[in-house]
């Protein structure tokens, strides 16, 4: 059983977008995107947990950031009986651009999962030990005494984490980190990393639908991509990793 994780951040089209960069998409665009998602089942994403999961092919819904569109698109979302986790960076709550708390209370209200995206929105990799514990510990409450809903999914800024930022997470009670790694998951999942395709403003829809079904060869060339950009950001964390461990 295969699963494609489709992670998204903002959205132009709406009075509370937030700026326009390659990570925006068009609001319309999205809903035509979602149109050509109905013959997949949407399963929510700590579902993938559940071994009694029994569909061919499905696909989840990711949304990093904590953006104010996100509010308008978990009401789109919940319109079409659909589900997706939203991604929260708390030391952004209540600024100009994103969610409040208020909002977050709605998007959870509305059976959507809220998860963590860490406090600060560095990268996990480039943290010691104390530092990681922090974000990982103190965003994970933050959340929950919002929503009054257990946080069991983060996605890692930057999609950066490796084994050392997976075991932590772990360890402070989440079952899922999210990675912008693109590529399928196999179901039923166990507690760890899942693959997250990045989608952004230069994917069109006919490249959209291909993604969907599947198509090894998209998948192939978006996951070379991924790996050649990813090899001297991880050379970098683990220099810098090296040398506050000394």
């Amino acid at each position: 059983m295969k699963n494609i994780i489709l992670n998204y951040h903002d959205f132009k089209g709406l009075n509370s977008s937030f700026e326009k960069s390659k990570y925006t998409i068009d609001f319309e665009i999205f809903k035509l995107q979602l149109d050509s998602l109905v013959d997949l089942e949407n399963v929510p994403l700590l579902k993938l947990l559940d071994h009694s999961l029994n569909t061919e092919k499905s696909y989840s819904l990711t949304f990093d950031d904590g953006y104010k569109s996100s509010l308008d698109i978990a009401e789109e979302l919940n319109l079409r009986n659909l589900k997706g986790t939203f991604y929260i960076i708390t030391d952004t709550l209540n600024s100009k651009k994103y969610l409040s708390k208020e909002d977050i209370k709605r998007i959870s209200s509305l059976g959507m999962e809220i998860g963590s995206h860490s406090c600060s929105h560095r990268h996990l990799n480039r943290l010691s030990s104390n530092e990681l514990i922090t974000e990982l510990s103190i965003s994970k409450k933050i959340v929950e005494d919002i929503t009054g809903v257990s946080v069991e999914s983060i996605a890692f800024p930057g999609g950066m984490g490796g084994k050392r930022e997976i075991e932590f997470a772990l360890d402070c009670g989440y079952k899922i980190c999210g990675l912008t790694r693109p590529n399928i998951n196999n179901i039923p999942l166990i507690s760890g990393s899942v693959n997250r395709i990045n989608i952004k403003d230069d994917i069109n829809l006919e490249q959209y639908k291909r993604l969907i079904d599947f198509d090894k060869m998209d998948l192939f060339k978006l996951l070379a991509r991924y790996n050649l950009l990813a090899i001297p950001k991880f050379i970098d964390s683990n220099y810098r990793q090296k040398k506050k461990n000394k």
